[in-house]
């Protein structure tokens, strides 16, 4: 992780330029100072690739000079990081981009850089992390992870809690609940030792639920970071500590224990597929309907339970190859 790009070197030819510019977005310090000197001066002023998606490519992509001096880049494409950290997977096909220069004092620089990064798989693995954030489910009784990307080094805790405070991405966004919605950071998050700080303004300071649930959210998404190691984490507005009743200044996962995303609700009752049909640990017996009595001929299934009463609420099963995958209410609701 501690390597860094190198700048670029006289003489060099506009193909090694867009090349080794390609491998300077590999650098965990903010503001891809490198990156940016192979860039024209108009260029590198206006060139703020942190707003936009990044891009990964393979790491063996072509680079071909064009007789107009444009270089156009070819690779396989993996998938795109948008600013909030949120992974997509790049669709079938091929990456082509086109990157224009001109010579500054004789030596050629990037006129039209793209809008973020390009950068190669084996750096975007070694440089970025992937890790949860947090939000409610609608009950607000467990908390729901959404991965995101973020580039590991000092700066991980802040950007995380950013990418908190934005919200969830937009696949999660209608089945969950943010209590930091509205909240922003005061300053970068600050740490001593394996404690966080996190100082936060837009959030009421009077004990609230929705106090208690905004701490929780910054407790386990902090504690789940792997390159930074952080056991507690003190939450405040404005300057000071949050009130909460039973709970300290300085918070660990062990006081927001009822919202573990991990966790199973007490009364949870195990299942087991045999014979084709789901049975529950507890007795042994079939669950009621076709799924309990092999009629579907299950070879695999899994059960979703409410948070709520720890019943199951949905299952689907896998059946053998050809069949036509079942998909229906684990239990059949109350009229």
């Amino acid at each position: 992780m501690g390597i860094e790009p190198l700048s670029p070197a006289p003489g060099a030819t506009p193909d090694e330029i867009v090349r080794n510019f390609i491998d300077a977005a590999a650098s965990a310090r903010p503001g891809h100072r490198v990156a940016r000197e192979y860039l024209t001066p108009e260029a590198a002023r206006t060139w703020y690739p942190e707003e936009s998606e990044t891009t990964v490519i393979s790491q063996d992509f072509a680079t071909v000079t064009r007789e107009s001096g444009a270089v156009e880049v070819t690779a396989n494409p993996v998938g795109t990081v948008d600013p909030w950290g949120v992974f997509t997977v790049a669709p079938l096909g091929t990456f082509t981009r086109q990157f224009a220069l001109e010579q500054v004092d004789d030596e050629w620089r990037i006129t039209d850089p793209p809008d973020g990064l390009i950068i190669l798989e084996p750096d975007f693995q070694r440089l970025y992390e992937e890790t949860p954030v947090y939000f409610f489910d609608p009950t607000y009784q467990r908390l729901v992870p959404d991965p995101r990307y973020v580039i590991a080094g000092e700066g991980l805790p802040t950007a995380i809690v950013d990418r908190l405070l934005a919200g969830p991405s937009g696949y999660l966004s209608a089945g969950v609940r943010n209590a930091l919605a509205g909240a922003r950071l005061r300053s970068n998050v600050s740490l001593d030792g394996q404690a966080a700080i996190v100082d936060l303004t837009g959030l009421p300071a009077e004990p609230s639920p929705m106090l208690a649930q905004a701490s929780a959210q910054l407790v386990w998404t902090l504690s789940r970071l792997r390159n930074v190691s952080i056991r507690s984490v003190e939450v405040r507005i404005d300057g000071e500590p949050v009130d909460i009743a039973d709970v300290p200044d300085t918070q660990t996962t062990e006081h927001w224990t009822a919202f573990d995303p991990e966790a199973v609700p007490l009364g949870t009752v195990g299942h087991y597929v045999t014979g084709g049909g789901v049975h529950t640990v507890a007795s042994g017996e079939a669950i009621p309907g076709p799924a309990g009595t092999g009629q579907y001929g299950l070879v695999a299934a899994t059960v979703s339970i409410d948070p709520a009463s720890g019943d199951p609420s949905y299952l689907v099963g896998v059946q053998p190859q050809g069949a036509v995958p079942p998909c229906w209410p684990a239990r059949t609701p109350a009229s």
